[in-house]
């Protein structure tokens, strides 16, 4: 299981990277691994992220091994029923 890129450089007292994304781009978590950053913050809160997007942007950011951080808003419920197969990756990953 992979550690969280976050949490490891906190730890060290590092800055992290963060990039935001408010619409879904299959590409963005490769480039943004690939120009240093740590995560991507997904804002499902201020857009109408579908089930199957969120899946397909958590599973594309695990590939290019940079952290998913998703902003859920008041819809937290339709969030977690598309994390099930990921929820132990992401669980592990903050230990």
């Amino acid at each position: 299981m992979r550690r969280s890129l976050i949490r490891s450089r906190l730890r060290q007292n590092f800055a992290t990277r963060i990039a935001c994304m408010y619409f879904p781009n299959a590409m963005m978590p490769a480039h943004a691994a690939q120009a240093g950053f740590d995560a991507i913050w997904l804002d499902a809160e201020h857009n109408t992220w579908d089930r199957r997007e969120i899946q397909r942007m958590i599973a594309m950011h695990h590939l290019a091994n940079i952290d998913c951080i998703v902003r859920t808003g008041s819809d937290f419920g339709a969030v977690m029923t598309a994390l099930p197969t990921y929820a132990h990756t992401l669980t592990e990953g903050l230990k």
